[in-house]
């Protein structure tokens, strides 16, 4: 079966593509005919090396978020059946044609959902409710900043903040605040400008923006003692905060948090679409680093 991958660290151009096996399902394990598979920041600092503490020894294939149709599964499988269209939540391996995933990460598409809509939900919305709900521990009542508000995280953060009684001031470029005032912020706040209205004012600044880049500067809306939650790294410890690491643990699972938000009716952003190539995916990745498009990325493996 095709995949793309790379076997060393670099930038975009180290992505192509590659004959691989075609998984086969352990116990607990379903194979997954890949529809469409998603493309997140995350792949992005894998291939770069972000994370590696030594050269790469084998083939590596990312993507931890795919939609498809399940095809095999496990003997000790029930919950699934074969021709179910579901959401699988993978480590690595989502850029296949392809994926096996354990059933405790797999979830059946939200009927409401369009295949293309369920592939750009589920990594980003669970980020944003595992911020605000396990992290920020936010209670109805408080102001939550939002950096980076009009991206995949920001704008489910906001709808996630507005559903559980926050106020919400939205940090993002000017040309997205009717945007994001429409998803339910409060208030607006263009990154690019100096404005001081809202210094001091938040209960809970999110970092929500590409690679953090937007922590330092939005320190400003912190009340001290505040909790300050960055999803990819905090900016220097300036001044009295809870300053907080927001790295999933163990206990915050997948499964805890799509159960939750299969109540909650989510808008979606229209995702950019790309062919499942090689091209197709250094695209994506160089999409993502440039913040060219505010939705979620999404290569087309094959014809739903």
């Amino acid at each position: 079966m095709k995949s793309i991958g790379f076997e060393q660290y670099g930038e975009s151009t180290v992505l192509h593509e590659r004959d691989i096996a075609r998984p086969i399902p352990k116990e607990q394990q379903l194979v997954i005919e890949t529809l469409f598979a998603a493309v997140n920041v995350y792949d992005v600092e894998v291939r770069r090396g972000d994370f590696a503490a030594s050269p790469l020894e084998k083939w590596y294939v990312p993507g931890n978020e795919v939609v498809g149709k399940i095809v095999e599964k496990g003997r000790a499988v029930e919950a699934f059946s074969v021709g179910d269209i579901v959401i699988a939540k993978t480590a690595r391996g989502g850029y296949a044609e392809y994926v096996a995933a354990n059933q405790s990460h797999v979830f059946l598409k939200p009927a409401h959902m369009s295949n293309e809509q369920a592939a750009s939900f589920s990594h980003t919305a669970v980020t944003a409710y595992w911020a605000l709900h396990g992290f920020a521990k936010a209670q109805r009542g408080e102001t939550v900043a939002i950096l980076g508000a009009s991206g995949s995280v920001g704008s489910f953060a906001i709808q996630l903040a507005k559903a559980n009684g926050l106020h919400v001031i939205a940090v993002a470029s000017a040309k997205n605040e009717a945007y994001v005032r429409d998803l339910g912020a409060d208030d607006f706040v263009d990154y690019r400008k100096i404005d001081a209205t809202f210094d001091l004012t938040a209960d809970i600044v999110l970092d929500a923006s590409l690679l953090g880049k937007g922590g330092a500067a939005g320190v400003r809306y912190a009340k001290d003692g505040a909790r300050f939650i960055g999803l990819t790294g905090l900016p220097e410890q300036t001044r009295p905060l809870q300053w907080i690491d927001g790295q999933r643990t163990k206990d915050m699972t997948d499964k805890e948090a799509m159960t939750a938000l299969e109540h909650i009716p989510l808008r979606l952003r229209t995702p950019v679409i790309l062919p499942f190539t090689a091209a197709g995916a250094r695209e994506a990745h160089d999409m993502l680093m440039a913040g060219t498009h505010d939705g979620k990325v999404l290569l087309r493996v094959r014809e739903s």
